[in-house]
């Protein structure tokens, strides 16, 4: 690169970290001619970045997928670190709204990095930092719907000191990480430090105002919010997130102007049209709603959200066929996306079509899914056969989601079901005692929930001998992780000083 697209890649830099990000994209569109290639990737990078953050997300994912296609284009197989950090940086962005994408895309970044790696690891351009920066980044998306995993975040915050030119971006990335990973306390370090840093850099004030709200300092997030607001009046993430915050706050007139001013601007986005037809249906405004959300599918037929609403609405309105209609297309649009199928079982279990329902259920647990939604499947799937007097297939899958643990799910459903199904009787002895031998020391704290409440001796017998089982293996285990290789260690060296002259 010469000296005149060194400073003008610095200034367009310069740009989008202070939040000036319409002047970022104007220099782009004006001085991108004729540059060298890694010049215009630089430029489309934060041209691209910009356009995310004043909520043209058509425009900025069509951006993202032509830089893709040109990179192919022109460097075929060849990888540098611009191509990691491009793929890394528009993914946070499109990940922020719309996971399933993120995860349709994320196995390309896993191969860009390993081909990064590969081909640069011997020269003096490569760079460790934005290797595990697109490592670290890929496991994030391939595991977020995880929880407690967090053993990608030694690679980012290796690549967050070894990486000057992304540092702020990786502590931006790190704060919303642990705030998913509720992390609380962990999120509004990594977010205050960036605040500190850089007051202006895109989306920190929001982030740090969602954060501060959520630990309940309503003081700080107001004041954040209204920060957040003058950066970028026309960011329809900050404008919700504002609607949001008043509508809990019983300030209904402003969570109706918020959500108003984000669905008025030009060009309208499909993700506002949701926004807003979903609070004048809830407010009793039915058919502006569905106008609305209809409005939103023409902007942009690949955003779910609106569909799901108007599943929702024809679910109220007792209109089975429509509402299948609309989940059906959500699962056309995202086909690996545990979630829709979910959404679609539940549709069928309310119009008591158990069949369909139960299978849309196993559907979803097959695919990427949340964990405490596949628990919900488990029992739902147990309701289904439970309203078909089916009742030890019913029991079974009660205690196949007693076996699957979620910080975000309580099991105190499946135990009344299971411990009122055997005190009933509802399944022979002999299926019962099948049933429960079955069962793994993950169900352990279910099942002495379960034996204190069972009448019959004989089976509160069984669910004790369980129990005894479990946690006998539990202590076996412990053993072998925690005691028995320090006792090795001992072992082997406690009589080391004999060797010693």
């Amino acid at each position: 690169m010469d000296s005149f697209e060194i400073d003008l890649i610095k200034q367009v830099k310069l740009d989008y970290l202070n939040y000036e990000v319409q002047n970022c994209i104007d220099k782009v569109d004006k001085y991108d001619q004729d540059r060298s290639f890694l010049c215009h990737q630089t430029l489309q990078l934060y041209k691209t970045l910009s356009l995310f953050e004043l909520s043209y997300f058509k425009k900025a994912n069509q951006c993202f997928q032509n830089m893709i296609e040109e990179r192919q284009k022109v460097k075929g197989n060849k990888v540098d670190a611009i191509d990691v950090a491009t793929l890394v940086l528009c993914l946070i962005q499109v990940f922020y709204i719309n996971v399933a994408q993120t995860e349709m895309i994320n196995e390309n970044l896993l191969k860009i990095c390993e081909a990064y790696r590969e081909q640069n690891e011997n020269s003096e351009q490569y760079e460790l930092g934005i290797y595990l920066l697109g490592k670290g980044s890929y496991w994030y998306f391939k595991t977020n719907r995880e929880e407690g995993n967090l053993t990608f975040i030694a690679d980012l915050e290796k690549a967050y000191q070894l990486l000057d030119d992304y540092k702020q971006d990786i502590m931006s990335f790190l704060s919303w990480i642990f705030f998913n990973k509720q992390k609380i306390d962990e999120a509004e370090k990594w977010g205050q430090q960036l605040y500190d840093l850089n007051p202006r850099f895109p989306g920190i004030a929001n982030n740090l105002a969602i954060i501060f709200n959520f630990k309940g300092q309503t003081e700080k997030a107001d004041k954040l919010y209204q920060e957040a607001e003058q950066n970028c009046p026309n960011n329809h993430v900050i404008l919700h997130n504002l609607a949001l915050y008043y509508g809990e706050n019983g300030n209904i007139q402003k969570e109706q102007e918020y959500y108003q001013r984000s669905y008025d601007i030009q060009p309208r986005s499909a993700q506002s049209c949701h926004k807003y037809g979903r609070f004048k249906y809830k407010n009793n405004q039915k058919d502006e709603a569905i106008k609305i959300l209809n409005e939103g599918i023409i902007i942009d037929p690949e955003v779910q959200e609106n569909y799901e609403l108007l599943a929702q609405i024809a679910i109220n309105d007792n209109d089975a066929n429509t509402a299948i209609k609309y989940l059906k297309k959500c699962i056309e649009i995202s086909p690996e996306d545990g979630f829709q199928y979910y959404k679609l079982g539940e549709c069928l279990q309310i119009f008591q079509r158990y069949d369909e329902a139960i299978e849309q259920y196993r559907i979803s647990m097959q695919k990427q899914n949340y964990q405490n939604i596949n628990i919900i499947c488990n029992f739902y799937i147990a309701l289904c056969y439970y309203k078909q007097a089916k009742y030890s297939d019913s029991l079974e899958e009660l205690f196949n989601a007693c076996n699957k643990q979620s910080s975000r799910y309580s099991h105190s459903n499946e135990i009344v079901y299971i411990v009122y199904m055997i005190n009933k009787k509802l399944v022979t002895i002999k299926k019962t005692i099948e049933i429960i031998n079955k069962q793994q020391e993950k169900s352990i704290l279910k099942f002495d929930q379960i034996q204190k409440q069972i009448i019959d001796k004989n089976f509160k017998g069984l669910f004790q001998y369980k129990l005894d089982i479990f946690r006998e293996h539990l202590s076996i285990k412990a053993y072998q992780k925690f005691v028995q290789e320090n006792l090795t260690f001992q072992s082997l060296y406690s009589h080391f000083d004999l060797y010693l002259d």
